[in-house]
């Protein structure tokens, strides 16, 4: 919400590094548009620049009006980091969560595809009927 009252559209994305570890970069306004949901099923490799770093509840990312993304980078960097995505990140069940409040932070948190998600609610879902 603005301090004029009116609503912002607002977006958590999920993120990983190398390392492991995982937090939440919240978009803000039409930021919210840089990430469409077609490319993120893609896993896309993301390069964010001028984002705010925030430790309440957990460590996270948000989005500000400098900020910049930019998916699917080039350089050397960013092969490096798409190397181990295709080689290791993809294939782990879990990353340890930075994002999250006092003790909860350094949770394992497992990672679902939207597909498995709605596998697993269509069942739950018979399982009631």
């Amino acid at each position: 919400m603005q301090s004029t009252g009116q609503q912002k559209p607002k977006r958590d994305v999920f993120l990983v590094d190398e390392g492991g570890r995982s937090l939440v970069l919240t978009l803000w306004g039409e930021k919210t548009e840089t990430l469409p949901e077609e490319q993120l099923c893609q896993k896309p490799l993301v390069l964010l620049k001028s984002v705010k770093v925030g430790d309440w509840n957990g460590r996270k990312l948000d989005s500000q009006g400098s900020t910049r993304v930019e998916l699917f980078p080039d350089g050397n960097r960013a092969a490096e980091v798409q190397d181990w995505w295709n080689q290791e990140g993809s294939r782990r069940g879990s990353f340890a969560s930075l994002s999250g409040g006092g003790l909860a932070v350094g949770r394992k948190e497992i990672l679902k595809s939207l597909e498995q998600v709605a596998q697993e609610a269509a069942q739950a879902e018979a399982a009631v009927r």
